[in-house]
């Protein structure tokens, strides 16, 4: 189902960018999109696909990762446009043994992730639509504020040919055009799948309050989200686990006099209750601890009104804290396991 929307920004932080969308809907119908995407996320599971030595394919997968977002910053497109392309990527890896082991098959499969996602971009209705000038002059305000810039700006048109050429001849149009037919076999054709940047938009279209606050959560839980696709310990899990728990985390960061502690206790329980989920499960605590470094600022908040805050992760690029598959399953903490470093 399209957006019916009525803000639009782009934030732009020092590592991050986010594309927010309040969608004009009654809270009835958020609730029945956000039941959707929950129904339709299973569909688009992957799984822990890296065998051997888990740790330098984590670690190129990164690279891959921060290749993908540095061609998107390029060429114009939103960031989430990145984090789909990421998507089709792990979603052909785990069924393709042969794409894990080639390089430069795996190169090849890179590329056109994003040649696919590209197109799944032209799809999406235009964010580049006009402000209504109150909400405007709040965001301009937070923007000075918090370092963060407020653009719009008309994507770099990329086809097969331009993407050839950032790869130095290594993979020629032709190849990424060829290619695409076998990844979207292997994805079976499934390419809408929801992102944690909608589970997000539908999210804070929940708050009582909106404007500053809607922004501010936007860029710190989008700064998350980008860090969680570039982290293989988090590729098993559900969209919509590192949506929530990201704003769980992120909330941490509005001050007080922004977002009233009443009105955040009453946030909180309405997300519990939209998804049907323990903030306080062993799964959230554990995704929550992994994103918690890349909040910007952690604001003091009375103990009861957010679930308990967890402390920041004490794992490393060498030694990960790894989510078991299992944990996937679901977001309450019935269903789902967590494992710690191994």
């Amino acid at each position: 189902m399209p957006l019916e929307t009525n803000h639009q920004v782009d934030c732009r932080g020092a590592n991050s960018c986010a594309i927010l969308t309040l969608p004009s809907m009654a809270k009835d119908d958020i609730r029945s999109c956000i039941s959707s995407l929950l129904e339709k996320e299973g569909y688009y599971m992957c799984h822990d696909y890296l065998e051997g030595n888990k740790k330098d394919g984590a670690r190129c997968r990164a690279k891959v990762c921060q290749w993908i977002f540095h061609i998107v910053d390029c060429a114009k497109l939103q960031r989430e446009t990145a984090i789909v392309a990421i998507s089709y990527l792990d979603r052909h890896l785990s069924s393709s043994k042969r794409a894990r082991c080639d390089r430069k098959e795996y190169q090849l499969a890179a590329m056109t992730s994003v040649y696919i996602a590209i197109k799944w971009e032209a799809d999406c209705p235009n964010v580049n639509q006009e402000f209504e000038c109150g909400i405007l002059l709040e965001l301009t305000l937070f923007a000075l504020l918090s370092n963060c810039s407020i653009k719009i700006t008309a994507p770099f048109e990329m086809d097969a040919s331009t993407l050839s050429g950032l790869s130095r001849g290594l993979q020629s149009a032709e190849n990424i055009i060829s290619y695409e037919s076998i990844m979207l076999s292997s994805l079976r054709w499934k390419l809408h799948g929801p992102t944690p940047p909608q589970f997000i938009n539908y999210i804070l279209a929940l708050l009582p309050q909106k404007s500053i606050v809607a922004v501010k959560i936007s860029c710190e839980s989008c700064r998350q989200i980008e860090f969680a696709y570039e982290d293989y310990a988090c590729v098993p899990l559900r969209r919509s686990t590192l949506a929530v728990s990201s704003i769980l985390n992120s909330l941490t960061a509005v001050a007080q006099d922004d977002f009233p502690l009443d009105k955040r206790a009453q946030f909180v329980r309405e997300i519990c209750d939209v998804f049907d989920l323990d903030a306080n499960s062993p799964l959230i605590k554990a995704v929550r601890r992994r994103l918690l470094p890349r909040v910007s600022s952690i604001c003091e908040i009375p103990e009861g009104v957010i679930p308990k805050q967890v402390e920041k992760c004490t794992g490393t690029a060498e030694e990960p804290t790894v989510c078991e598959p299992g944990a996937s399953q679901g977001l309450s903490g019935q269903k789902g396991k967590c494992c710690a470093t191994r």
